[in-house]
């Protein structure tokens, strides 16, 4: 359903920032 596939994307989204910090932070540290 409807709520099914928000909550879907808002994990896939969720994800997809901390994948981000976590590069950003390999950036800065290197």
């Amino acid at each position: 359903g409807l709520g099914s596939v928000a909550w879907q994307r808002a994990v896939l989204d969720e994800a997809h920032v901390i994948k981000g910090h976590r590069q950003a932070t390999a950036q800065a540290a290197a």
